[in-house]
């Protein structure tokens, strides 16, 4: 019994957690996404700060939760697959994210 209840618990902390996990990430990236895209249409200061605090909060709380994620048990596999996201994310954000955010500010300073 004792070894069943440690494969379940085993089970649960490494791959239901871990999904958990990665669908906030998934929220929290698709709120992004969404908060550049309705600031952009509605490019008022009011908006663009407002927009730019929700994605720096998202921000903040994807690199927590992956963190979190990364600390758990991954199979090689799991290991690579991390690291493709982890460099597609970052360009994202620097090289998609970044940009956006900057044309807000510069487009609501204009207005």
């Amino acid at each position: 019994m004792n070894r069943s209840n440690e494969g379940l618990r085993t089970v649960y902390e490494d791959r239901t957690v871990c999904i958990q996990q990665l669908a906030q990430i998934d929220h929290r990236l698709q709120d992004q996404l969404a908060t550049l895209t309705r600031a952009s249409l509605d490019v008022s200061s009011t908006r663009t700060t407002e927009a730019l605090a929700r994605v720096e909060k998202d921000s903040s709380e994807i690199d927590a939760i992956w963190k979190e994620y990364t600390s758990t048990y991954l199979t090689p596999g799991e290991k690579q697959i991390a690291t493709d996201f982890r460099t597609a994310y970052d360009a994202l954000a620097t090289q998609g994210f970044a940009k956006v955010k900057a044309a807000l500010v510069n487009t609501a300073l204009s207005t």
